[in-house]
Formats: C-alpha cells, structure tokens, sequence
C-alpha cells in the first residue's frame, strides 16, 4: 500500500490509497488526514461558519494584521466617507492651504472674504485682555470730556456722574487799586484792600484747596516788600496767575499832584489739583468764592472776584 508522508494538508496524495491497496494500513492513512488537518488548522477550536466565497475573499490579501485593524471601529463604507471629504481646499481658506503666515499676527477676512494676515500683532491683540464691555464706549466716557470747561463764580458744583478724573482751578480774589494823591501840598493815600481767598472742598475726594487773593496796590518805598502773595495750600500754587487785580492811581488832576510810587495792586495766586478714580463721579464741591479787592477811591479799580476753572474728563 502506497503512503505519503507530511505535515500539512498540501502534503497529502489524492491518488492514496491506491483502489487496489488492502486495508492493513487504512489506519495510517486515517492519522496522516487527522495530523495534517490539525496541523493545518491549529487555532480552529469550534465550527467555521464563513462560506468558501467568504473566506475566498482573503485571496491575495497582503495586508498586516496592523493594517487590517485599522478599520476597526468604522462604521460605515470607508470609501463613501472619503468621497464625501473635500477634494480640494475651497473658500476661505485658500489663500493659506500650502504656505506659511506672518508669524504672531491676528487673522482677518480680506476684501474676498479670505484669511489674510492682519497688520495687527499677537502683542498688541493682547492688550485686549481683561475688557469686560465695549472699548469705545469707554473711550467715549474718557475722551468725550473735557464736554465743557466750566468757570463757575457762584454757589457749590456737582461732578457729572460719569466723570473719571477732575481737573480743578482756584483762583483768589485780585486786590483793589490803591489812590495816592497830593493833598494841600502833602501827600494822601487811600488804600484798596486785599482779595479774599478762594476755598474748595471734598473730603471724599481729599480736596482742600485755599487760593490765596491778590495784594491791594500800595504806597511804599519799596514796592517789593508787596509783591509775594502767600498761604496758598492744597495743590500747585501759581502765584499771581489768578484774578486781576485792580489798577492803583496817583495824582488829583487838580494843583496838587503827587509823582511818588503807587504800585498796582497783585492778581490772586492759583491752586492747581488733578483728581482721578472711581469714585469721582457724583462728588460735590464745597466752594467759597474770594470776594474782589476794594478800589481806595473812585479813581481807582476794584480787582477781580475770586473763581474756580473746573474741568471734568
């Protein structure tokens, strides 16, 4: 009796045993079947339902089990979900599908409705950080003032509610002219009288301001002795820079004159104050106004009133 010898099912015969061989060694043909099949087939531990057309379909297949597994997890024809994806970049974004952009710049819509590069800067897009509302209405609540730059010569004044920082300047009052005159061959003087000081207050707001008003005109020798105005306090004093004074005169115009010196009376100092924060809006402030220097005579003038400039930002 003929019989092969192998491991696996391609090793076996299909002309053993010969239609003439007896049956002594139908046995080892038997076990050859058994162990080639076996050997063939190792993981197969249950039935096999997939038909020969399933399983022919693996038929030149030379993918990995890697490869196959990345179909794991599709849920639909691969090929209909790729076919469905854009073959090529279209819209927008065509202006930037093979290039580069300008490093660290912001991105806009350009004139054809594409991304372009902005000449805004990464770093300047960061200032932005930390807006809570709309930057032009608060640039309008800011810049939108000075709305007026009030001078005000009577009564208190209420800071808009809206104001950010204030602007405040006091001015004293100017002092009266002074008249030096001949008098029956000697000499007469009338004096004006000083300006009176000018006060602005807001504890809130730590304001206290005292400007002080202008010197009277003045007979003297030496006119210097009058021209510094102090007690100024509160913020930046300019000395003289405030309300006029009034101007001094000499002579009658009658037989008598009198040349000698008649200094004309000071301006009222100025006291300068910024204010800013929070909690500026809605204040009020408490103003005592320097009342005007008394001219010494009808020949003379009297000085300017005290004031306050105010503005509001």
């Amino acid at each position: 009796m003929a019989l092969e010898t192998g491991t696996f099912i391609d090793s076996l015969n299909a002309s053993n045993p010969a239609a003439t061989d007896g049956l002594a060694q139908a046995d080892d043909h038997l076990r050859l079947l058994k162990s080639t099949i076996k050997a063939t087939l190792p993981n197969v531990t249950g039935a096999v339902t997939a038909t020969q057309a399933e399983l022919n379909l693996l038929d030149g297949v030379t993918a990995t089990t890697a490869e196959i597994n990345y179909v794991d997890g599709v849920t639909s024809n691969v090929q209909t979900q790729l076919n469905a994806k854009q073959a090529t970049i279209t819209g927008a974004a065509t202006t930037i599908d093979d290039t580069d952009l300008t490093v660290s710049r912001a991105l806009v819509s350009d004139g054809s409705g594409k991304v372009a590069v902005s000449a805004v800067t990464s770093t300047e897009l960061g200032y932005l950080d930390g807006v809570t509302s709309n930057l032009q209405t608060q640039i309008n609540n800011v810049v939108g003032y000075p709305q007026v730059i009030t001078i005000v010569t009577s009564g208190n004044y209420s800071i808009p509610s809206n104001a950010q920082a204030i602007m405040i300047r006091a001015s004293g009052g100017g002092g009266g002219g002074t008249h030096v005159f001949g008098s029956g061959g000697g000499l007469g003087v009338t004096n004006g009288t000083d300006g009176g000081s000018t006060t602005v207050t807001n504890s809130t707001l730590s304001i206290a301001i005292t400007a002080t008003g202008g010197r009277a005109g003045r007979y003297d020798t030496n006119m210097s002795n009058h021209d510094v105005i102090t007690g100024s306090t509160g913020g930046d004093v300019l000395v003289g820079a405030g309300a006029a004074g009034g101007r001094s005169t000499k002579g009658d115009g009658g037989n008598f004159t009198y040349d000698g010196p008649a200094s004309t009376s000071t301006y009222g100092n100025v006291v300068h104050k910024y204010v800013t924060g929070n909690n500026v809006g809605g204040q009020t402030l408490t103003i005592s106004y320097g009342a005007a220097g008394a001219a010494g005579s009808s020949s003379a003038t009297a000085g300017q009133a005290g004031y306050v400039e105010i503005w509001v930002w």
